[in-house]
């Protein structure tokens, strides 16, 4: 749904956005968004996991990009439901790579327009540890914005791409 338009009032836009992720539609809804109502809604995530330098550099090798540590992050305290290892957003990428492949990974990530995705309440992010090879089902049904539910709301974010 593209809400970019002049136009629109970027807090009613963010407010909309808002509400989809706090109540979880039906379906899946992409939201197209100016700059300014991607990067609030960004900032309104918690964030929990922060994607150190190391991993940064780990992705930019993977993707040819050049993102920075506070470009990319991973909310919610995600462990492999099976050897307890900690995810990270370099598996998340990882994951995201051998299920859509890189152009769809970069452009998603750097693509040409500010996107959020709110996901529906049974969508799950499927990321593989890396350690056991176990498929993580991460929960998209908590609301994302509360961070209060223990890390069980799952969202992840590029410069350019949230996934909530």
């Amino acid at each position: 749904m593209n809400v970019n338009a002049p136009e629109l009032d970027d807090r009613a836009v963010l407010e909309l956005i808002s509400a989809h992720a706090r109540r979880r539609p039906p379906r899946g809804i992409v939201f197209e968004v100016t700059e300014a109502v991607f990067a609030e809604f960004r900032a309104q995530q918690p964030r929990v996991r922060e994607t150190d330098p190391d991993e940064i550099a780990e992705i930019n090798s993977l993707l040819g990009t050049h993102f920075e540590p506070d470009d990319l992050f991973l909310s919610g305290a995600p462990v492999c439901d099976i050897c307890t290892r900690a995810l990270s957003m370099v598996d998340v990428v990882r994951s995201g790579l051998d299920r859509h492949g890189e152009d769809f990974v970069r452009s998603a990530l750097l693509g040409p327009s500010f996107i959020i995705q709110i996901a529906a309440p049974e969508s799950a992010l499927d990321v593989v540890c890396p350690t056991c090879g176990n498929v993580n089902k991460l929960p998209q049904g908590a609301d994302p914005l509360s961070g209060s539910d223990g890390g069980t709301a799952h969202t992840y974010f590029g410069a350019k791409y949230g996934y909530a």
